[in-house]
C-alpha cells in the first residue's frame, strides 16, 4: 500500500508502507547476496569490517540491525553503494540502472540533443556556484 507525505518544499513524496522488520529482511538479503557474489565468507566480510562472523550471520538473518557505520563498511567491502544496499538500485558509472543502455539505443541526432541538454544543465549548475 502506498502512502504519501509532504516535505518542506511542499513536494508530495510517495513511499511504500513497509515496516522495519521487512526493511531489515530486504537489507539482510542484499548483504548476503552481494557477499556471496563477491565470493566472501561471513568471516571474510567480518574481518574486512572489523566485526565477527556471528554478527554478520545475525545481520544476514535480520536479527541484528546494522547501524549506518556498519552499513557503510559493508558497502565498501562489497563494492556497492548505500543506495544499492538499502533500495536495491544498482548504479552503473554513477548513473541509475538502464541509462547507459537507453543512450546506446539513441540515434546520433538524439545523442547530440541529449548532450546539449546536459551541457545546458551543467552551465546552469556552474552559474549557481
Amino acid at each position: 500500500m502506498k502512502k504519501s507525505a509532504v516535505n518542506k518544499e511542499n513536494h508530495r513524496i510517495d513511499f511504500i508502507d513497509i515496516n522495519k522488520k521487512e526493511i531489515l529482511e530486504l537489507i539482510a538479503k542484499r548483504i548476503q547476496q552481494e557477499r556471496k557474489r563477491k565470493g566472501f565468507t561471513q568471516q571474510d566480510l567480518a574481518d574486512f569490517i572489523d566485526s565477527s562472523a556471528n554478527y554478520i550471520s545475525e545481520v544476514e538473518r535480520g536479527i541484528k540491525e546494522p547501524g549506518i557505520t556498519i552499513m557503510y563498511r559493508i558497502c565498501v567491502a562489497l563494492d556497492i553503494s548505500l543506495n544499492e544496499l538499502v533500495l536495491g538500485q544498482r548504479m552503473s558509472n554513477g548513473l541509475p540502472n538502464g541509462v547507459i543502455e537507453k543512450l546506446q539505443k539513441l540515434t546520433d541526432e538524439q545523442v547530440q540533443i541529449i548532450t546539449m541538454m546536459i551541457d545546458a544543465v551543467d552551465q546552469y549548475n556552474n552559474g549557481m556556484n
